[in-house]
């Protein structure tokens, strides 16, 4: 077998004992060799500002490390390839590609309620105010990308970008500071507004940036004064299908893209207590919550068979720290288990169910028989009935004449079972009928009404 060549050389990397291939930087955007002294004393790395108010709910990294040095005053991100040896400017994340990047966060202590997500890119040769940036698709996994990620929002290919701006920032060298202005960064804002909350765990933005321009979109790496491993980002060549570690290719360290995360921090619906109490086949489901956020109500369910009936709803307090306690009652309960649940809603549509609570309604004295239903009736209606203690038990139809035209049970009936009798008037005339039961130890009537 002849063997082809690559269209790209390979690159092996040895990080933690395994062996990992991927293409050279066929698109990644590497810098010249250095030939010469740094030309700028590289500052501190600072953090960008929101644009609309929200709170900082969590930022990946920096990307400035030297504030004012670039053309025209801009602030600059400055690739440390003398000082660090480093050679990666940026890591191709491009539609056209298809190469993605992804990078990791933490909600770690309380949900998160994002409004606004932030990442950059650049396109080299679109200088400052030379917007080319036309879209990014995002993929948001709970878990890492193509290691068991369940995709929490996005479909890896929707634009979904809702502005682009100049950052006022510049991608440049140790060796090119202050001169080169032909990587201007862009800062590229997602509205998100569905399924707006994060819970207790590690997600993963995975992107891809589409332009105007054939060199990249490229996402510059977190740049940290002195630092040459930023983080653990994952690069894919393959739209996803596979992933492999971004490193700087001339130092193997691992790097860290850099993004924003603005909003509010969700503060749970937290329901501490679920019970019932009942007085015979009457309950009191009972709850309470230590804390709400634009809590919205909770709708009381019943299961049904296989499906769940909605009983009734009860309002929230929207959002509040205080506990606060609620109740609903539920009547005329049949003898035996019924399992409740509680679904909360917020005001936005989002919900949770609460644990399910099973109540067992006895029955009270020596039987319970309720009243039809539906009655009048044609052709058929239906009581029930339950029992103390296990006995034979008729049921029997008569006429006003006190004529018997029907018996509708005629068996054994458990202790503190629902027993359903159907009364069936396919052959009786219309009018008032009554219906006898009787036990072991009890006999009690109920009156119908037919109408043809």
């Amino acid at each position: 077998m002849v063997m082809q060549p690559l269209k790209y050389p390979v690159v092996v990397v040895v990080l933690a004992g395994a062996w990992s291939f991927y293409p050279a930087s066929a698109q990644n955007d590497l810098a010249a060799p250095s030939d010469g002294p740094v030309a700028v004393e590289v500052g501190p790395s600072i953090s960008l500002p929101g644009e609309r108010g929200w709170d900082l709910l969590y930022d990946n990294g920096p990307i400035v490390n030297s504030a004012g040095t670039g053309v025209g005053g801009r602030d600059e991100s400055v690739l440390q390839n003398v000082t660090l040896g480093m050679s990666t400017l940026g890591f191709d994340s491009s539609v056209s590609s298809g190469w993605r990047i992804a990078d990791d966060f933490s909600a770690a202590s309380v949900d998160m309620h994002p409004f606004e997500l932030y990442f950059y890119a650049y396109q080299t040769g679109a200088g400052p105010g030379n917007q080319t940036i036309d879209g990014i698709n995002i993929c948001i996994w709970k878990g890492e990308p193509g290691n068991g990620g369940v995709l929490h929002w996005g479909d890896c290919s929707t634009n979904v970008l809702a502005d682009a701006e100049d950052a006022g920032i510049l991608r440049v060298t140790e060796e090119t500071s202050g001169t080169d202005d032909d990587r201007a960064v862009f800062r590229l804002m997602i509205d998100y507004f569905k399924k707006p909350h994060f819970s207790i765990h590690t997600y993963w933005m995975d992107i891809q940036i589409d332009g105007s321009l054939d060199e990249g979109p490229y996402t510059p790496p977190v740049t940290i004064t002195g630092d040459c491993e930023t983080g653990n980002a994952i690069q894919s060549f393959d739209n996803g299908a596979t992933w492999v570690p971004a490193v700087d290719e001339a130092t193997g360290c691992g790097q860290a893209i850099p993004f924003q995360i603005y909003g509010f921090f969700w503060i749970p619906v937290e329901l501490t207590s679920f019970n019932a109490t009942l007085n015979g086949t009457h309950a009191t489901l009972q709850w309470t919550t230590v804390s709400e956020t634009n809590n919205a109500g909770f709708e009381v369910q019943v299961q049904n068979g296989e499906d769940w009936e909605v009983l009734g709803f009860v309002d929230g307090d929207g959002t509040t720290t205080e506990a606060h306690a609620y109740s609903f009652d539920v009547g005329e309960l049949a003898v035996g288990a019924h399992v409740f649940r509680l679904k909360q809603i917020d005001y936005d549509g989002a919900f949770e169910y609460s644990d399910e609570l099973e109540v067992s309604v006895g029955t009270p004295g020596i039987h319970v028989l309720s009243d039809a239903y539906p009655n009048p009736f044609n052709p058929q209606s239906q009581f029930t009935l339950a029992v103390a203690h296990e006995q034979h038990v008729v049921a029997e139809m008569y006429n006003t004449l006190g004529q018997r035209v029907a018996v509708l049970f005629d068996g054994r009936v458990e202790a503190n079972q629902t027993q359903y009798v159907t009364i069936d008037g396919a052959g009786l005339a219309s009018g008032m009928y009554v219906v006898r039961v009787s036990g072991e130890r009890f006999s009690d009537n109920l009156s119908v009404t037919l109408l043809k």
